[in-house]
């Protein structure tokens, strides 16, 4: 049974791999119909159900502990410092083992400022009473959530090699390929749903490339395979970067939004968003500076991954997707 929430107003979800524009997404949306934007409430170091995280379920699945906290992330009920202002806790007030160092003490002071900064921007969009929740951890769980909520789900695709590019680049703990790959390694539920078309690869020892490429195809082509509707479509994040005008309204009806955003807010960078970006100087037209980022080694290791993996929209030579195809 669906579980009705916010007064009978729809679930409005953005998934997506981490680093495929969801954040960018999800501010745009979010400022342009004044809602209150939901961070990644599956992060383990907020959510009261940490063992989600990454999960795989289907529509058959039983959880009433997970369905109660999402209920409660819906209704608008669920706060936290991560999901309200994008900082982790222990960064807000660190142990004292923490900022022994002068330069523990300088990065304590760069995370107060970011924090700060992130309260004056988000501070006034946590009175808005609708919301709008965007997870890069529950794409895995698509089929579940449409079969126990009112859901309105907008699937965020993005070239694989852009997303690969972006997290070998970025590194450290949040894009750690090992770490994230034992999630799908340890989870019972991904193994028997899963396991045949991946398991092969999750024993491989693999390169930081090849790993990322194979997350990105575990974390999307599942999702791929679910039938779009009304209430669920996916779009590529190139299209709404270099076709706003057309691509736009379609992703805004999609979450039952009556605003799109204006064109000169989607110039802007997300609050995510590397600092490398260059506000509204940045030549949006042109989605793929990755490929002039990437090593040739990479490239070719993330290529052949695609290709063993079965994808075919994608290619590491092609900024693009082929329209048709997976």
């Amino acid at each position: 049974m669906k579980e009705e929430v916010m007064g009978g107003e729809p679930v409005r979800l953005i998934l997506g791999s981490g680093r495929s524009g969801t954040t960018w997404i999800q501010d745009s949306l979010a400022n342009a119909n004044d809602l209150r934007p939901v961070f990644e409430p599956l992060k383990s170091v907020s959510s009261k159900v940490p063992q989600f995280e990454y999960a795989f379920l289907d529509k058959q699945h039983q959880s009433p502990e997970l369905k109660s906290f999402l209920s409660d992330v819906f209704n608008g009920q669920f706060r936290s410092i991560w999901s309200d202002y994008r900082m982790i806790p222990d960064r807000v007030i660190p142990s004292l083992s923490k900022v022994e160092s002068w330069e523990s003490i300088k990065a304590y002071r760069r995370h107060l400022t970011q924090l700060l900064e992130n309260y004056r921007m988000l501070s006034t969009a946590l009175n808005h009473k609708s919301i709008l929740v965007k997870f890069i951890r529950a794409n895995l769980m698509l089929s579940w959530l449409q079969a126990n909520f009112d859901t309105r789900i907008a699937l965020i695709l993005r070239h694989p090699g852009a997303v690969i590019e972006s997290q070998l680049r970025l590194g450290g703990e949040s894009w750690d390929p090992v770490a994230r790959l034992s999630y799908y390694r340890h989870d019972s539920q991904f193994e028997a749903g899963l396991g045949e078309r991946y398991g092969r690869y999750l024993k491989k020892d693999l390169s930081p490339a090849q790993m990322n490429t194979l997350i990105w195809a575990i974390e999307n082509q599942y999702p791929l395979e679910q039938a779009e509707s009304e209430t669920y479509r996916v779009f590529c994040y190139e299209s709404l970067v270099n076709s706003p005008l057309e691509e736009w309204p379609k992703l805004t009806k999609v979450l039952d939004l009556k605003n799109v955003p204006q064109l000169s807010d989607l110039v802007k960078p997300s609050q995510q968003a590397s600092s490398n970006w260059e506000s509204e100087k940045k030549d949006y037209s042109k989605s793929a500076k990755w490929m002039s980022r990437i090593s040739d080694k990479d490239r070719d290791e993330a290529d052949i991954m695609l290709r063993m993996l079965g994808v075919r929209r994608y290619s590491m030579d092609e900024p693009n997707p082929k329209p048709g195809v997976f």
